[in-house]
């Protein structure tokens, strides 16, 4: 059946579907974000987190999602970085406000450092199953219905 086929079926078509899982990413991350960067902050730190980095991890959090739905809402085909990198983007602006608040920046590896220089606290996730096992699942479905919807515009051209 091809991708006419099941439009005509009312089945949804590949670019519905890929903007649903998009949808499902974003949602995975939004329940995630937060208390992942507040448990991995609070670990640091070894107590509670004032309220301005509260606020900060707040902020950060909406400007990833607001990342991610310009990342969801552009054309498969638009060359932009993909949803983890929209997330460490996103989070490496709390450096400046845990660094007032006396946060030690975690050792890093020159690696790290050469790749991700404005990430000073080593914030940013490497893979989504930092963020939890369910974005973990929605962002690898994301990716591949990314794959095959850029595969199969090629063989329609």
């Amino acid at each position: 059946m091809t991708n006419l086929d099941s439009e005509a079926q009312g089945q949804p078509s590949d670019e519905e579907k890929y903007v649903g899982y998009g949808r499902s990413l974003h949602a995975a991350v939004e329940r995630a974000i937060v208390p992942w960067l507040t448990s991995t902050l609070e670990s640091r730190h070894g107590a509670e987190l004032p309220a301005a980095v509260v606020e900060a991890i707040t902020s950060a959090a909406q400007d990833a999602l607001s990342n991610l739905t310009e990342l969801i809402e552009a054309d498969v085909d638009q060359p932009l970085s993909g949803p983890l990198e929209q997330i460490r983007r996103a989070v490496s602006t709390l450096g400046p406000v845990l660094d007032k608040h006396g946060f030690a920046r975690p050792a890093r590896d020159p690696y790290d450092q050469q790749m991700r220089p404005d990430d000073v606290h080593a914030l940013g996730p490497i893979s989504f199953m930092d963020l939890s096992e369910e974005v973990q699942s929605a962002g690898i479905t994301w990716g591949a219905a990314k794959a095959h919807l850029h595969t199969s515009r090629r063989r329609t051209e």
